[in-house]
């Protein structure tokens, strides 16, 4: 167990302080997943697409949804770093 004698500095738990050190690089790289989502999802839509652009369309869409889920997991993981006696 850590005992957490944070401070206005912020947190000194270990797991608390890698959290608070992934929120801006878990933020952003949110960003680029959504606009890789928005873009395959914008694109599929096209009519008439070629049918192996609309499969590697697919495919791109379906990792930006398991890239944005693992995303999600990994917020909830590191917003429950940041509660007390975790």
């Amino acid at each position: 167990m850590f005992e957490d004698n944070g401070t206005e500095s912020g947190p000194t738990r270990p797991a608390a302080r890698t959290a608070v050190a992934m929120r801006q690089p878990m933020h952003d790289l949110s960003n680029v997943v959504g606009s890789i989502l928005l873009s395959a999802q914008s694109l599929l839509m096209e009519p008439g697409l070629d049918p192996e652009v609309r499969r590697d369309l697919t495919d791109i869409l379906e990792h930006a949804q398991r890239g944005k889920s693992v995303l999600e997991s990994m917020r909830r993981i590191s917003k429950r770093s940041l509660t007390p006696f975790s």
